[in-house]
């Protein structure tokens, strides 16, 4: 589209805009002068209307100035000068004595619109001078105490009042004298200005556009006169510019008009091809319209599967952060991918983002240490592994049953460990102190037969020793005493394996010989053996391996076993023969080495509607003034702490088989 070229001074020019702007600047300074010396001139003149009202206030107040004065309102007016209004005497009752308004004479100050009574009061207290508002209006007023020649007492008061628009009507005529002047000048400076700029500037300005222009419509021969050329200014060096620019421009357009011509040549060969792609990209796009309706319904199927897996990631979220277990996830590095709410509460309560946290940082070393050794262990067998772990929490000890189990990639490598924590401390503390009271109720039905077992060889010291008394043979003596030192042995023994099964339990496992502990729990019960006729089978080697157990809770297991198989026995009165058969042996499973330790009578068996309760707590089939119903779950519960198990079978009328399958020490054999 072709452009035209401004005509000089037209609203569209250059020289135009520049001249508003030199005006508009003139302008503004020059009215900024104006205001700002308005301004201080008013400001003093309104500080000068004060003093001269303060004077003439104090002139009448001092009776320099007769009160009367304020009847002649010319003398006045000459005194305070431009502004003055009025002036008045007022008593100090309020009555006016003399006024330049004679209507306002023998008026009271109340009955006077613009006068208020308090500045009367203000008066009393040595006179003041204030700017009031009137009606819109801008006043000064003065109000001072006119005191007696005599002995200077106040005995009337003098007003003043004077309008400040009427005095400073003086500035106002000179800013509107001033800004005539600023207007003459700014259109004065401003011409010479412009006809300054248009012989300098705006004239070379005009043919350079001319020649510009004449380039636009195609004539690259014009060129800027020589005498612009030969100036050494700027505008020189842009009519330098232009004609080396408008030369390699005519260079380039012949160059141009050639190229055109070998394009249009191109351009054949290229619409010959275009023919051709297009019908290959023809062919290309139904492809991709088939390749994109596919990838459509895949990304619709990815889409809500995303939100489907978002949802169940909440979902699972949620059901962790609501699970009473701590729950977290580490990675191979021990650094927290994951823990739920449980967790951070117990175990970090000011953490709030665990990702990326090494134990150490979040947990401190000890419960970092103890967390370590399942997780770890879960990683390197690939496996679920499960303990107890004693944690640290606010200086008490609380013991958590841990599951470790490890996460596989598609490789089959683990790279993180979820542990599941569940607090067991109360539960422990429940466990022993049930077992306590399973281990005194024994202790219950132990002491009637050892007390009987204790008193027959108590007897046989005392017959032996007054035997001793009325003998006099020597011989005969040491024979007795050997017999009553056996006896007292065998209450000795007797006393010792009962203070061992009621001493307090211990948490160590220990390496533990398994016929002693079935000959110890077969001591106690020695006496009931013989006084419900049992016939007792023991197969039980020296030579098995020792067991990894606390041996007062094994202790306490088989005498739970033989008490329970003594008193199905004794009730089947028909059988001939009562019998209980104890007998041992090693076991190799997949998860080691066991000992089976069994205990078998011949009873009347259990029946099979109550084989699943008799391992519940406080489940009996005794009289209750018999049995508490706490000893096979006491002792279900000591095999699990032993990482072993109990297991009962019974045929109904026939026989009932209790195992104990305790592990054994390190998997090593000790004679």
């Amino acid at each position: 589209m072709a452009q035209h070229l401004p005509e000089p001074f037209s609203r569209h020019s250059l020289a135009f805009r520049l001249g508003l702007i030199i005006v508009a600047l003139e302008l503004a300074i020059f009215l900024a002068i104006g205001l700002v010396y308005v301004d201080i001139y008013e400001s003093h003149a309104d500080e000068e209307l004060s003093k001269r009202l303060h004077a003439v206030s104090d002139l009448l107040s001092r009776g320099v100035v007769a009160y009367d004065t304020v009847n002649d309102e010319q003398l006045l007016a000459r005194l305070v000068g431009r502004g003055f209004e009025e002036a008045m005497i007022v008593g100090f009752t309020g009555v006016v004595y003399h006024a330049t308004d004679q209507g306002k004479l023998g008026q009271h100050i109340r009955d006077i619109e613009h006068i208020q009574a308090e500045w009367f009061g203000l008066a009393r207290e040595g006179g003041f001078v204030r700017e009031v508002e009137e009606n819109g209006r801008q006043k000064l007023i003065s109000a001072y105490p006119v005191r007696n020649a005599a002995d200077g007492a106040a005995f009337v008061f003098a007003y003043i009042s004077v309008d400040k628009h009427a005095a400073t009507e003086q500035s106002r005529e000179f800013l509107r004298a001033l800004l005539l002047a600023s207007a003459v000048g700014v259109a004065v400076t401003s011409l010479a200005i412009i006809l300054c700029f248009r012989r300098l500037v705006f004239s070379h300005l005009q043919v350079a556009a001319g020649v510009m222009q004449r380039i636009t419509s195609g004539e690259l021969s014009s060129r800027m006169p020589d005498k612009m050329m030969e100036r050494p200014d700027e505008l020189g060096f842009m009519a330098r510019s232009l004609n080396e620019m408008t030369a390699s421009m005519d260079r380039s357009v012949t160059e141009l008009e050639k190229e055109i011509h070998n394009r249009s040549r191109a351009e054949a060969a290229l619409s010959r091809a275009k023919d051709e792609l297009e019908e290959r990209v023809r062919q290309r796009t139904e492809d991709l319209d088939n390749t994109n309706r596919k990838l459509m319904r895949e990304i619709e199927e990815r889409t809500a599967a995303e939100a489907a897996l978002r949802e169940s990631h909440e979902r699972l979220q949620g059901i962790l952060d609501h699970s009473p277990s701590a729950i977290s996830l580490v990675d191979a590095h021990g650094r927290f991918i994951m823990a739920n709410r449980q967790f951070l509460r117990l175990f970090a309560p000011d953490t709030k983002h665990v990702q990326g946290k090494a134990r150490n940082a979040m947990l401190g070393p000890e419960n970092a240490e103890a967390m370590r050794v399942l997780e770890d262990k879960a990683l390197a067998e690939r496996a679920p592994v499960g303990d107890e772990e004693s944690i640290v929490l606010d200086g008490e000890v609380r013991t958590y049953m841990t599951t470790a189990f490890p996460l596989l990639d598609d490789a089959g490598h683990p790279f993180a460990a979820c542990a599941i924590r569940t607090d067991v401390s109360e539960r422990k503390w429940l466990e022993a102190e049930s077992m306590r009271a399973g281990q005194l109720a024994a202790l219950g039905e132990l002491a009637a037969g050892v007390a009987h077992e204790i008193n027959n060889p108590l007897n046989g010291i005392v017959n032996y020793a007054e035997i001793i008394r009325e003998e006099n043979d020597v011989e005969t003596v040491h024979e007795l005493s050997a017999k009553i030192i056996l006896e007292g042995e065998r209450v000795s023994r007797i006393v010792s394996k009962l203070l061992a099964f009621a001493r307090s339990r211990s948490d160590t496992f220990e390496p533990v010989n398994v016929r002693e502990v079935v000959d110890d729990a077969l001591q106690l019960l020695e006496n009931r053996i013989r006084r419900d006729n049992v016939t007792v089978e023991v197969d039980v080697d020296e030579s098995l391996p020792r067991i990894k157990a606390r041996a007062q809770e094994i202790r306490q297991v088989l005498l739970n076993l033989m008490t329970n198989a003594l008193y199905a026995v004794a009730r089947q009165e028909e059988r001939e023969e009562r019998l209980m058969r104890i007998e041992a042996e090693t076991v190799q499973r997949n998860e080691g080495a066991f000992v089976d330790i069994r205990v078998i009578d011949n009873g009347p068996g259990i029946p099979p509607a109550i084989m699943d309760r008799i391992l519940s707590p406080f489940f009996s089939t005794k009289p209750s003034n018999e049995g508490t119903g706490l000893g096979l779950s006491i002792s279900h519960a000591i095999m699990k702490e032993h990482s072993g198990r109990l297991v009962i079978e019974s045929e109904e009328h026939a026989f009932t088989r209790a195992t104990a399958s305790i592990p054994i020490y390190d998997n090593t054999c000790f004679p």
